[in-house]
């Protein structure tokens, strides 16, 4: 769906989008009414593509992205981003050291701090999307993609005296490991695969270090289809439980990382 088709919606209905690097992938909705419509706004921004440029060639190219919405979340990546424990976040001084220690050369980009639970993810972003966001969108608010997509593995069935190991691979070179416990993270980390036998390397190098259970504990893969299956062929010589993660299907083609927004 286009998302100049929602002009006529109300302004109590949100506004949820991805960032990639080719587009940006939106829904449109009520988490009250449970109605939520999809689109794709694909762009070719010159030279290299970065999120703010992608962003701000999808804001002029569909200005029903301006539409009068309730609320606006927009996710995009950052290879910049460390987790720490929630009551860090509390305390503004320690944030500021982390910062500092972690990033000294930021020159003046901006943390985003998401909250997952008893974690939090503190995000580094450029300052130019910082700015585009929040001088473009009323009542917006910007998320790292891996704090979006490890709070929706978070949200799902919490394991049970065992660990839960999440794979997701993209369509091109990205896989995403997310570890957990029944209360919880273990790891939450992204990688850059040339080949199907370097995600299996990274896969099992994740399984080594969150202290999971070949025999007992559960991994389950999702996104690009021919992906996983390259990967589940060779990762069943080495887990005894490795499945395809179910989505329900009206939700089958959204973005994990809006999944969650969406709840």
């Amino acid at each position: 769906m286009n998302i100049d088709d929602t002009n006529n919606l109300t302004a109590s209905r949100r506004l949820l989008v991805l960032v990639r690097a080719d587009g940006v992938e939106t829904l449109v909705g009520s988490a009250d009414a449970d109605e939520w419509r999809r689109g794709e706004i694909a762009v070719n921004v010159p030279g290299v593509s970065t999120p703010v440029k992608t962003l701000e060639e999808a804001v002029y190219t569909s200005p029903g992205l301006l539409a009068d919405y309730s609320d606006v979340d927009v996710v995009a990546d950052s290879k910049s981003f460390v987790i720490v424990p929630s009551e860090i976040a509390g305390d503004s001084d320690l944030v500021c050291k982390v910062v500092s220690r972690l990033w000294p050369d930021r020159s003046g980009d901006e943390v985003i701090v998401d909250n997952c639970g008893s974690v939090v993810f503190l995000t580094l972003f450029d300052k130019s999307l910082v700015g585009f966001v929040n001088r473009t969108f009323v009542r917006s608010s910007l998320h790292g993609r891996m704090a979006m997509l490890t709070s929706f593995f978070m949200s799902l069935s919490a394991p049970v005296n065992r660990v839960k190991l999440y794979v997701c691979f993209d369509g091109s070179s990205r896989v995403d490991i997310v570890a957990l416990t029944s209360d919880s993270l273990l790891m939450a980390n992204s990688f850059e695969c040339d080949s199907i036998d370097d995600a299996v390397y990274f896969i099992m190098t994740c399984v080594k270090d969150c202290g999971f259970d070949e025999l007992d504990d559960e991994m389950l893969l999702c996104g690009d289809a021919d992906r996983c299956a390259a990967a589940t062929e060779i990762l069943r010589q080495y887990i005894n439980s490795v499945m395809p993660l179910l989505i329900p299907a009206p939700d089958i083609n959204i973005a994990l990382e809006l999944l969650y927004l969406k709840k």
